[in-house]
């Protein structure tokens, strides 16, 4: 019997400070924490890639400016993860929908796996950060999602434009043309 061998990722928060950093304040502001935390990222996936992991994984999360969870564009930090690395898969976790055109976000894709050529895996998500998602939603109906606000009109909304999200991203990706209505 052939069995599949296991697969082991990582995902990380894309922190920037240590704890007496974070906690003395605005770490998320300081060009030279945001640096080191690059930095370290490029060394975690370099060892990751020489351990043999099968991917990296990050989320998109904006305006941290206490310095916690501060990867605020997946394509640019997917790139950087990218560089320091061979084979990792690079996958992150992911687009938020409610903040993105979905059109863009299959070309941002396409690109992007080209660039890596064939190593980005894709996470497509609803978005339950509402400090930045209010800030960079594309449609005012559209609010973040949570335990807090689940089987609400504000899910139903989140749920059925991530639904539409997800459609138009997978036609775009994978058919020649397409029509959506």
């Amino acid at each position: 019997m052939n069995q599949a061998a296991l697969k082991f990722n990582l995902f990380v928060y894309c922190t920037v400070g240590r704890r007496a950093e974070l906690e003395a304040g605005m770490a998320g502001k300081n060009p030279k924490l945001y640096r080191r935390m690059l930095e370290e990222l490029a060394d975690s996936a370099r060892l990751a890639d020489e351990l043999g992991y099968f991917a990296f994984a990050h989320p998109e999360h904006h305006l941290q400016i206490e310095g916690f969870e501060a990867a605020n564009d997946p394509c640019l930090t997917s790139m950087w993860l990218g560089q320091h690395s061979e084979k990792l898969r690079i996958i992150p976790c992911g687009f938020v929908s409610t903040t993105n055109n979905p059109l863009v976000t299959a070309e941002k894709i396409a690109s992007l796996d080209c660039m890596l050529q064939g190593r980005l895996g894709v996470g497509l998500v609803r978005g339950y950060q509402a400090r930045w998602l209010d800030n960079f939603r594309i449609q005012p109906q559209l609010k973040a999602v949570g335990p807090w606000n689940a089987k609400t009109q504000d899910d139903e909304d989140n749920r059925e434009y991530f639904a539409e999200f997800v459609d138009i991203v997978l036609k775009a990706l994978s058919e020649d043309t397409f029509q959506h209505h």
